[in-house]
């Protein structure tokens, strides 16, 4: 990606109310923010948005913004980028702009595990996590957490600890790690060769919000998600149903059934959402014969292109791109949800799509 397009990307992220979502379907549309920085009105992007980016091309100091980047010594990567994480790249609406603190290699994210679970991490958790960790180390696993209390700071210390690769994704800025007490988990992480990211700039304000958008991330960036101890509101849970929702692997550690932090973990096993672990190579067996090459990456599969229904090429043209409902179907090929639905069904009964709980339609 040249230099001028990942600016503008970065500056139309940086956009009052141009979420990932809309900067995905912007992308999508028009392939190059770039055209969209320079010329919005010119391409029929609505009026309120495209008023948004003059004023953001009269306002926005670019050089003043990477000056407050570069002296807080945090780099960025943007979307579609070739470093961008790949798992990421493939999830909804991937953040727009990935801020690190760190040692960034996009190696890092290949082979690579999230591990998230309760604050209040008994001494069962922490044996757990710590018998876990070790071997997946072992076997080449990058560890990704939160870097909340609990298990995702247990997780990153036994990675620390036998000097493997972690990863810290916070729901603050990465300048600024989220809670403030774990300052020095923070710093060890950076002393010991490792990466903190987030998709929030420095300076902007979170709140409650910020947690299950950085939930997103966690799942999003691993090939799959870990487990260990979670109540039944556990924000560990969130992770999972994202993991579940991307089709990423989930994996969860038995507890007894009388304990509250049991409960969402066995849950989770219980409604086949995640799949019973009892010890390490139960997880590494699942990757064993992982390609070089995404697991999640969208292939362009043969019969795609021998449909003779024009309208199903377009579908499965779409699909190639992102997993998406009957309405965003209808919405960009301009059809009727009910004519999409039949054709969908078509290709259901083929075995050529599946419909996912989430209610999206991807290539199987």
């Amino acid at each position: 990606m040249k230099t001028k397009e990942k600016l503008s990307r970065f500056c139309l992220s940086m956009i009052d109310g141009v979420g990932p979502s809309t900067f995905h379907k912007l992308v999508s549309q028009f392939r190059s923010t770039l055209a969209i920085w320079d010329n919005p009105s010119e391409l029929g992007i609505p009026k309120e948005l495209s008023k948004k980016i003059e004023k953001q091309k009269l306002n926005f100091n670019v050089e003043k913004q990477l000056k407050k980047l570069e002296a807080k010594d945090i780099g960025f990567i943007a979307f579609g980028e070739e470093d961008y994480p790949s798992y990421l790249s493939q999830t909804k609406n991937p953040p727009p702009c990935l801020y690190y603190a760190g040692n960034y290699q996009a190696e890092l994210f290949k082979k690579s595990i999230s591990i998230v679970g309760t604050r209040q991490i008994s001494d069962y958790g922490r044996a757990v996590a710590k018998r876990f960790v070790v071997e997946l180390v072992k076997n080449g696993f990058t560890i990704i957490s939160g870097m909340a209390f609990g298990v995702d700071s247990a997780a990153h210390r036994y990675t620390i600890d036998c000097k493997g690769r972690t990863i810290g994704v916070l729901a603050s800025s990465v300048d600024e790690p989220t809670p403030k007490r774990n300052r020095g988990l923070y710093n060890q992480i950076i002393n010991n060769n490792g990466l903190i990211i987030s998709e929030t700039f420095p300076g902007t304000e979170i709140g409650p919000w910020s947690f299950p958008q950085r939930n997103r991330i966690i799942a999003g960036t691993s090939l799959g998600t870990l487990v260990i101890e979670a109540g039944e509101d556990s924000g560990a849970l969130i992770t999972a149903d994202i993991a579940f929702s991307e089709n990423r692997e989930i994996f969860a550690v038995p507890g007894d059934i009388n304990r509250g932090l049991s409960k969402g973990t066995n849950k989770l096993i219980k409604y086949t959402k995640a799949k019973l672990v009892e010890e390490p190579k139960d997880i590494i067996v699942e990757f064993e014969n992982m390609l070089e090459e995404s697991p999640f990456e969208k292939t362009e599969n043969k019969k795609i292109f021998e449909r003779k229904d024009p309208l199903e090429n377009e579908i499965l043209r779409l699909l190639t791109e992102d997993s998406l409902t009957v309405e965003e179907i209808g919405n960009t090929l301009m059809k009727t949800s009910s004519k999409i639905s039949t054709h969908l069904s078509l290709l259901e009964v083929e075995e050529i799509i599946q419909k996912g709980m989430d209610g999206k339609f991807r290539l199987l």
